[in-house]
């Protein structure tokens, strides 16, 4: 188990190397550059969190093995690698009868964010795996995110009728504030890095679409600490739908 002080430096280490691979990119995509000022100001000086036992998870051992997949220059690898190896994971979900393939298929790390190594409460950044064949559900939350794919590849959906297109190690994407969108995992698993811009303690509304063709989104609240839980669900109008797509003034 890591010292206090080297998981520090390994969150660190892993937020300065997103950071300068974000920044050589930002030139080719300027809407990049909000996620590199943002990230530029994380404070990094003091370590908060306490290292812990290893998660005890069947999803560890696949994680240990893409890890050292990693694709990349080693600037940029080496810090991800470290950062994986070292830093607390925990599963994303529970509760809410979900698919147990999702709630036991994918686990986060975070080292910047409301209970990352680092606090802040506008940024989180962090790492995630999915299992093989694992499908995320369409849902919309207020943060912007960026996900790069960094061994493995995943499958991404914007808009309830939109085509997925894959994401291999090194591409990107970026999703707006309230666009609807859903992840899924092949054959392989995938490790992803992640940032998230804005309310970090917004809810993140799942879609579901009813036998009739309506559609419904269930609230899910994440507390300091721990995975997202189920709340209410509500129907899904025309202005949600609209905003959801990217279709409002």
């Amino acid at each position: 188990m890591p010292t206090k002080a080297q998981l520090g430096q390994s969150a660190r280490a892993y937020v300065q190397a997103l950071t300068a691979h974000l920044t050589a990119r930002a030139d080719a995509d300027p809407a990049l550059r909000p996620f590199v000022e943002a990230l530029a100001l994380c404070p990094l000086q003091v370590c908060r969190t306490e290292p812990r036992p290893r998660l005890d998870h069947p999803l560890i051992a696949p994680l240990d093995r893409v890890s050292s997949e990693i694709v990349g220059a080693q600037a940029f690898a080496g810090p991800v690698r470290q950062a994986a190896d070292t830093m607390d994971w925990f599963p994303v979900f529970a509760g809410g009868g979900i698919d147990p393939r999702l709630a036991d298929g994918m686990l986060a790390a975070q080292a910047v964010g409301t209970y990352g190594c680092f606090a802040h409460e506008t940024l989180a950044v962090g790492i995630f795996i999915m299992a093989p064949g694992v499908a995320y559900p369409l849902h919309t939350h207020e943060a912007t995110e960026i996900y790069l794919a960094v061994a493995g590849s995943i499958s991404i959906q914007h808009g309830i009728d939109g085509t997925p297109f894959t994401l291999h190690p090194g591409d990107y994407s970026i999703t707006p504030p309230h666009r609807v969108h859903a992840l899924q995992t092949g054959e392989e698993p995938a490790l992803v890095c992640y940032v998230w811009k804005g309310d970090l303690w917004c809810r993140n509304w799942w879609w579901a679409q009813d036998s009739r063709g309506a559609w419904t989104r269930t609230a899910w609240e994440r507390p300091e600490a721990g995975p997202w839980r189920p709340l209410e669900s509500e129907p899904v109008d025309p202005a949600i739908m609209a905003e959801a797509h990217g279709q409002l003034a």
